[in-house]
Parts: C-alpha cells; structure tokens; sequence
C-alpha cells in the first residue's frame, strides 16, 4: 500500500490473482476496454462513502446511487478537464476510501455508474443486507461503435412491462438507440383504422419514450413503409387494415402486404403516419422505414406499368426528404438493394422471390441514409470467420451501415470485431420479441459487447447464463415487479 499525495487516500498496486480477475469480470456486460483489479481492502458503498466526479454529471452520480444502493454518498465535484474527452467515454479509480469518476458527458456517468452497479456485491457473513462492496480497480472505458441499438417489436400480444424491461437492460448495457416498431399497437389519430383495438394506448407508449430518454436511450419509431403493410407477421394472415377495412384494398398490392406505390392515397397515408409518429416520439433524430421483405411488390395492374426502380427510387427518396426537412435520417434494412443473382451474395441475406436487382440504384441515393444489414446466420466458408461481404459492400458505397445481427452469438461478435477494426457506424440488433431465456441472453448479452467493445476477443466467463438473470432480476427490483409472470426472463416455466 502506498499514498496517493493528492487525494491522501490509500491504495493497492498488488493484482489481484487471475481466477479472481476472472470472476469479477464476468459480472461486467459488457466488458470495459481496461481493467487492473488490486488486491486490498474493499470500498464500502454506504451513506457517507465517497466518490469524486472530474466533468459533468455529479447530480447524476447521487440520483443513481440512492436509487442502485438506497444511499446518499458525499460527491465532489472536480475542477479542471476530465481525462477522457472522447463521447461516452469515461475512467475510474475506485480505492478503500473513494471512488473517483472521469467522465466526458451524461452518457458516460451513466455507463460508468452502470459498471460500478454491475460489479458490486452485497457484504458477505451476515442474514441480512448491511452494504455493498467494491474492490479496489482501476478501468478506462469507451465504446467501439457510436450506435448501438436494439430492435423491440411492439404486438398485440406484448405488454408494456416487456418493453420497459427490456429497455431498461438496453441502458444498463450500455445501448443508446432502441427502435420500437408498433405492429398494429400505436393508435394514430390521423389513421386510427392502422391499430387494433387492444393496444397500449398513447400515454403507456409516452411514458416508455421517457424513460428512455432518463435513462439515455433514445427511442426511434418505425413504421414499414414498403413491405409489412399487413402490420404483422407472414405466418398468423392477420391484416391490421383489411381484415376490418377491406374497403381499403387499392392502398396495397393484392396479396396485401406491400404498398401500392402508384396510388397517390398509398402516399397521402403514410406521410401523415410518418409525421405523427416522429411528432410523438419528440423528433428523434432518426426514423426507421423498414423497406424489407417487400414480397409481390409492383403485382398489381397500375405498378406493373412502371419499372420497379423508378417506383422503389421515388418512394424513397420522397420519404428521405421528408425526414431531412425534420431534421432526421432514415434507417432501411438492406434485403431489397442486393441482386439476388450476383454470386457474392450466395451466403447473405437477399430477397430471391422475384427476380430483383436494385444495386443499380445505389449511386443514385443519398449517402445519409443508413443501412441496416439484417444477417442471422455465420455464414463461414471452409472454416473462416466471415468477411460480411455485404456490409462492406454498402459501407465502401459510402452509406453509413448498422450490422443487425439476432441470435447467433459468433456472427453477432464476429460482427463487432470488423465494426471496431473498420469503424462501422454501429449495431441494431435484432430481437423479433425474444421475451424467452435463450434468445433473451444471446441477443442481449452478445450484442452489448459486440457494439461496445468489439476488440474484445475472449468470451471468457461473461457467456454467463446466471450473471445474466442477476441483471434481468436488478430490473424487476427497479421497477419493482412483484407478479410471477412479470418476473425472470420468461412468463411462465416450459414443460416440453
């Protein structure tokens, strides 16, 4: 032990040994960049304790320690420039009597609060609770990829419970977008024939948007405006318009699951869509437009007359200037822009129903547009990690690219490992209402890393199924949920 001369506080430079290390690591989700933990005695996070913040933020530190650990710490604000300068990034030395926080925005107390939250652990040797615990550490921390988001749909048969945890864990691992796509559930004034009856209702979808925004997660509407015109999946045939609408059939193609382009009425609706939803979610900065999976597309007598590129390229860019006046980028999935006949695609995602070649049209687009590159698989050859061809390819077009993986947890950290090599512009992964233990753990837990700290190539002790469930159960106690069914990772238990 020896003393720091400037803030007189003891501190350890003996390591502590690596099967320790290795414990304490594996609470973290996901891991920092650096981290050198010491041997020595503990820092007790109880009333009093004390944690000196250098930059913005020391309001925050108190409000989130009396509502992690029910504490009213004495914090001290730093003068002077933090060490960390970077958006979102943060250090922090944590000693047997201080802790001490650098940290270049709100972003970054948050994360470094969030780390601090993840690594404590209640004292040992008694019944009850007394205090929490740290040891002594030194971390420096900063994300790979400045978007990381995770994709939430909103059914009929979600509750607005599912999403409010979900998004909660989404902050506590260090996300800062979730797109919330309403499948039938937003309950327009402008079009209310667009929701079904059982729906969440205006204020439960408000109260959620800010909460994000509290807790630094922004949450970006989407609404399909090409494919999914149903406002549901392709297996259950519901139709959120037509099974109580048929009336409005010329508004989609036959089949009814895309939009008729050539119908001006097709546009007039989802304009107003597109500008009450942005309105409500307070003018994100983003908006999602979907344009995946847009099967049977120009199938009906009025499209068939016009070349699909023309009818593609018109409708997006109308919608693309449309956000621009707000201010707000696009977001599409990437499926319908690949030629389905082109060799390099053979292990990527593309949509082969119909013979479809869009590429031609990509030097034609606006390059602020971002690209979501929706890949579920690990598409390796002869053993190699994949190249993600695909992405590549948008991101050397000049477009901004997200990889959008969902549940296989080598594609989704093979992908963070080329975000952070080639710097991407970021993940949106995939959850498709993964409410359900597995899916819940890969989708979360790989993605958090993978968008964080993609350099991270050792899965080590963080593929933790029970750290996991601890975090998911510090989420029902924030929001204070009692009922079996709301608790955990799934409603109910599955007996096969």
């Amino acid at each position: 032990m020896r003393m720091n001369k400037k803030s007189n506080v003891k501190y350890s430079k003996l390591l502590l040994n690596e099967d320790d290390v290795k414990t304490l690591k594996s609470r973290l989700v996901p891991q920092p960049r650096r981290t050198s933990f010491y041997n020595g005695e503990e820092y007790r996070v109880a009333d009093g304790c004390r944690m000196r913040i250098l930059g913005p933020g020391a309001d925050a530190v108190s409000r989130l320690a009396k509502s992690y650990w029910n504490i009213e710490p004495e914090v001290i604000r730093d003068e002077g420039r933090p060490e960390k300068t970077d958006p979102e990034s943060y250090s922090m030395k944590i000693t047997a009597s201080e802790i001490v926080i650098s940290a270049a925005d709100m972003a970054a107390v948050r994360y470094a609060m969030s780390t601090l939250r993840q690594l404590a652990e209640v004292e040992r040797g008694r019944e009850t609770f007394s205090c929490h615990l740290l040891p002594q550490c030194e971390i420096s921390d900063a994300p790979s990829m400045p978007f990381r988001g995770v994709h939430m749909c909103w059914f009929p048969e979600t509750s607005g419970w599912q999403i409010e945890k979900q998004l909660r864990l989404a902050a506590y691992y260090k996300f800062n977008h979730m797109v919330l796509e309403t499948w039938g559930t937003f309950p327009f004034e402008s079009h209310p024939e667009l929701c079904w009856e059982d729906h969440p209702g205006r204020d439960e979808i408000s109260r959620l948007i800010s909460l994000g925004r509290e807790l630094g997660v922004t949450l970006i509407p989407q609404f399909n405006m090409l494919g999914h015109g149903s406002g549901a999946s392709i297996s259950n045939g519901k139709h959120v318009m037509l099974d109580l609408n048929p009336s409005l059939q010329p508004l989609l193609e036959p089949d009814g699951w895309s939009w008729c382009l050539s119908n001006p009425s097709t546009r007039k609706l989802l304009s107003d869509v597109a500008a009450e939803l942005h309105d409500f979610f307070g003018h994100p900065s983003y908006f999602h437009l979907g344009f995946d999976e847009a099967f049977n597309i120009r199938s009906c007598s009025a499209c068939r007359r016009k070349p699909l590129a023309d009818l593609f390229k018109d409708h997006l860019l109308y919608f693309h200037d449309l956000f621009a006046k707000r201010g707000s980028r696009i977001i599409i999935w990437h499926d319908m822009l690949l030629n389905h006949q082109d060799e390099r695609w053979e292990n990527y995602v593309i949509r082969d129903r119909a013979p479809v070649n869009l590429e031609p049209l990509l030097p034609q687009l606006p390059k602020d547009i971002v690209i979501a590159d929706w890949q579920y698989k690990y598409p390796e050859v002869g053993g190699k990690e994949p190249g993600w061809d695909s992405a590549r390819f948008f991101k050397e077009q000049g477009f901004d690219v997200l990889f959008s993986p969902w549940a296989a947890e080598k594609a989704t950290l093979s992908m963070g490992r080329l975000g952070a090599r080639e710097k991407f512009a970021g993940m949106l992964t995939t959850t498709w209402n993964g409410n359900f233990g597995t899916n819940l753990f890969k989708i979360f837990s790989m993605a958090a890393q993978a968008s964080w700290n993609g350099d991270w190539h050792d899965i080590g002790n963080a593929d933790d199924w029970q750290m996991f469930n601890f975090h998911i159960r510090q989420m029902g106690w924030d929001m204070k949920l009692r009922e079996y069914a709301k608790l955990g990772t799934t409603k109910y238990m599955r007996i096969d």
